[in-house]
């Protein structure tokens, strides 16, 4: 036999459970069983409202030794570039080229004619073909000489030993005098000789060294024009990209006629106008960070202050060489980008992290997180840095700071850690 019925009096949870009795008895013993309709009513409903709480991740506002900033709008500038001239007067050909295609150190760009050089180098070879072989026509008479000097040198000798001779005997009435006379006049004729050989070897000297100017002169022609025939193929010696080319694909150019401009990735600067209260704190910074217009970064050193001042807006350009390489995308002439230039020296800086601060009427907000709720707090940034916003007033070092799940919340709302149970 079941007896069911309410009996809100025995434990006293009428409102709180609304619990049922059930009363069974059974001839071996009696069982009371509590059940609850409602039961675990009060649980599920906290429950309910914890996973109803907004989840968030927060972070905490630190102290960096930094310099403050502002942005400044700068420049690419291209620093040099290489122009491809022709190299004579002549016909010229352009190579299957464009504006904008890459090229490599040493590519040939065009070619011009070269057939009159080629015809003056031609000539210039049979020339030293000539001289040489007059050279070596020298060499031999002068050989030739020095054998006859040696034989007239031998003759001399004999020559004035007999002259002597006869004049003795002649002295000695020997011999009449005609004969003496004879004598010396062949040593004197002797001498004569031997002197003309000699002059002759000087000659022949002086005319060797003549022909081995010529010689030298004339390798130096060859050599120039060698370099001139090899200069009609116009080469680009840097690696990059043409951004000028002659719109004639066959023409004729006279010497120092650009033909081509070559720009090599390497030389690009930043030029920014800024102001002269800066200069001083740029001067002190090792580098400075930019942001591109394609939103990508590049790092960036102080190169040189131009001496130029603009004394409308109190500025000076200031050129910036490059630490971190150009997007390809960015490596063009006068592309903008975005300086962050130092206004200050460094110094403890407040910082919060970007994710925390909300655009709010007439200012920023960020939502303080402490023991599970959320306080909306006002705050004024300065400069950004990285991931972060330099805090001017507002914040402490410490602080917590909702930076995820912050879209949604209002003040006093309560939250729960992301991840938290």
């Amino acid at each position: 036999m079941s007896i069911s019925f309410q009996s809100p009096s025995i434990l006293g949870f009428r409102q709180e459970l609304n619990t049922k009795f059930y009363l069974t008895f059974i001839s071996m013993g009696v069982f009371i069983v509590l059940s609850s309709v409602n039961g675990g009513t009060v649980f599920a409903q906290k429950k309910s409202e914890i996973d109803r709480r907004a989840k968030v991740e927060v972070a905490q506002v630190e102290t960096k030794i930094m310099s403050s900033f502002e942005e400044i709008p700068g420049r690419i500038v291209i620093t040099s570039k290489e122009a491809v001239t022709a190299s004579i007067n002549g016909a010229i050909e352009i190579e299957n080229l464009v504006v904008g295609d890459e090229v490599t150190n040493g590519q040939v760009i065009a070619k011009q004619d070269s057939s009159e050089l080629n015809l003056k180098l031609l000539k210039f070879q049979a020339q030293l073909r000539e001289t040489n072989e007059n050279l070596l026509d020298n060499a031999s008479e002068i050989t030739e000489e020095k054998q006859l000097v040696e034989v007239m040198k031998t003759k001399v000798r004999l020559l004035k030993r007999k002259a002597e001779r006869t004049k003795k005997l002649v002295s000695q009435n020997a011999l009449p005098v005609n004969i003496a006379e004879t004598a010396l006049d062949e040593s004197l004729t002797a001498e004569l000789k031997l002197i003309s050989h000699e002059s002759s070897i000087n000659r022949k000297k002086s005319r060797r060294k003549v022909l081995l100017g010529m010689v030298e002169l004339l390798n130096e022609e060859i050599n120039h024009l060698k370099k001139e025939i090899a200069a009609t193929r116009l080469v680009t010696r840097t690696a990059g990209q043409i951004i000028y080319l002659s719109r004639f694909k066959r023409g004729y150019a006279r010497e120092g006629e650009v033909v081509a401009e070559v720009m090599s990735p390497s030389n690009f600067e930043i030029e920014a106008e800024i102001p002269l209260e800066y200069l001083k704190f740029v001067r002190s910074s090792d580098s400075l960070s930019g942001r591109l217009s394609d939103g990508s970064k590049v790092k960036m050193s102080l190169r040189v202050i131009l001496p130029k001042e603009d004394v409308q807006t109190a500025t000076r350009p200031v050129r910036f060489s490059l630490i971190d390489k150009l997007p390809k995308l960015m490596m063009a002439k006068d592309a903008g980008l975005i300086l962050k230039v130092p206004i200050s020296f460094k110094g403890p800086k407040t910082v919060v992290s970007k994710d925390a601060v909300l655009p709010a009427a007439g200012g920023h907000i960020v939502y303080l997180f402490k023991e599970g709720r959320v306080k909306r707090r006002f705050i004024r940034i300065g400069s950004s840095v990285e991931d972060g916003f330099i805090v001017k007033s507002g914040l402490i070092e410490g602080d917590s700071v909702v930076v995820r799940g912050n879209e949604r919340l209002s003040d006093g709302n309560r939250v729960r850690l992301n991840g938290q149970k």
